[in-house]
């Protein structure tokens, strides 16, 4: 690619030049040539850079070699660490806002041209075709972030904005080069798409997805490890971890091993009654399991709480709670488990109450583990006897 007449001195250019172009076809309009969008994409990036219309020799085939790719997992970690997260489903602005606080994070807004670009590929990533929140609210004449921080001095307003005395601002969508991907004010109640931005994570803590988990090498009973956990977050919001899915519990054996792979750990599981997760989700709630073999057996009937026990390749253990040990935190909000049905007696009970006397609306899908069978005259006037394999 050969531009005619652009400055020397334009810092970051090729950079910049690779972040406003895509080679995915998903970036574009279903009726619009990628090529065509890339290229009035970079011609309107310089033309901000330089300030002056720009004269271009370009080649579609120079413009689609090697460009990034939109990332598969819609987010995107910036040179300074910042990483932006996509949803592809859509929220008014305090919803958005309120999604993206569980993430630990803001709805997005950019500090400088590098964050606007970044955020402008992720969007087009996800959505050309749609508009997405800008991370800011007008509060007393003052736009602020989430944090209530005041927006400064980058901004990327399209030309006569912001114009409609509105509290809420967005990233326009395709709509001509002087107004695409730049910045418009409107109303707070409407819906759109957003991309939530979370700031680099603390020291020692390590992150999946929205979530960060920290490996405690202190030794401490069960209650004060969760206060523990409690107090990592300045709002509260930090917990022993929770284990809901096979994915989070290979995740923390990595810490461990790497921390101490000799130590047991606590984690978010008591039983106060029945098995509880350290956020109140009952574990029938789950499909995941990794009790050891033998576990939990509440050896003198005092052992209420779980850790990742090293004695059985750190499958999980009832324990005393008063017992002290090693723990692992978590600030945000985990994954959900799998609400697949477990076998269990009380399932098995239900469910022939329910064969017995509502067989006419059963459905005909059958949760894994079981095997369906037909009932038998003498079943169906007689349940005692019946039993599911």
């Amino acid at each position: 690619m050969v531009a005619t007449n652009v400055p020397a001195h334009v810092d970051g250019l090729d950079r910049t030049v690779r972040m406003t172009a895509t080679k995915s076809t998903e970036a574009h309009s279903v009726n619009s040539d990628p090529a065509d969008n890339i290229t009035d994409n970079i011609i309107h990036t310089l033309e901000k850079l330089t300030e002056k219309p720009l004269d271009f020799d370009i080649s579609n085939e120079e413009i689609l070699e090697g460009l990034p790719s939109c990332p598969q997992d819609d987010h995107r970690v910036l040179p300074n660490g910042k990483t932006y997260f996509a949803h592809t489903d859509i929220s008014t602005y305090r919803g958005a806002q309120e999604e993206c606080r569980k993430q630990l994070g803001i709805v997005a807004v950019p500090r400088d041209e590098e964050e606007h670009q970044n955020l402008v590929f992720l969007k087009n990533c996800v959505s050309r075709d749609s508009e997405f929140w800008l991370g800011i609210m007008r509060t007393a004449g003052v736009w602020q972030d989430g944090r209530g921080t005041e927006l400064g001095s980058f901004t990327s307003w399209a030309p006569g904005e912001p114009n409609d005395g509105h509290n809420c601002a967005l990233i326009i969508k395709g709509v001509g080069r002087d107004r695409r991907d730049n910045w418009a004010d409107t109303q707070c109640n409407l819906q759109h798409r957003y991309i939530c931005e979370v700031e680099n994570d603390p020291k020692d803590w390590a992150r999946k997805g929205p979530t960060r988990y920290k490996v405690f090498l202190e030794r401490k009973t069960y209650s004060a490890a969760q206060r523990t956990c409690e107090a990592s977050d300045a709002q509260n919001r930090g917990r022993l971890a929770v284990i809901k899915t096979e994915a989070v519990y290979n995740f923390l054996l990595t810490l461990i091993r790497r921390a101490d792979p000799k130590g047991d750990y606590w984690f978010g599981m008591s039983k106060p009654r029945k098995w509880m997760w350290s956020d109140g989700t009952p574990l029938s709630d789950c499909s995941f399991r990794k009790w050891a073999p033998g576990e939990p057996n509440n050896e003198a009937g005092k052992q209420k709480c779980a850790h990742l026990w090293t004695g059985g390749d750190h499958q999980w253990d009832d324990n005393r709670c008063d017992w002290e040990t090693y723990f692992v935190c978590q600030i945000g909000p985990g994954e959900d488990c799998d609400k697949e049905l477990v076998p269990s007696r009380k399932f098995d009970s239900c469910i022939r109450t329910c064969i017995i006397k509502f067989w006419p609306v059963v459905p005909k899908a059958v949760p894994r583990g079981w095997v369906a069978r037909g009932l038998t005259e003498a079943e169906v006037h007689d349940p005692s006897g019946l039993t599911l394999r």
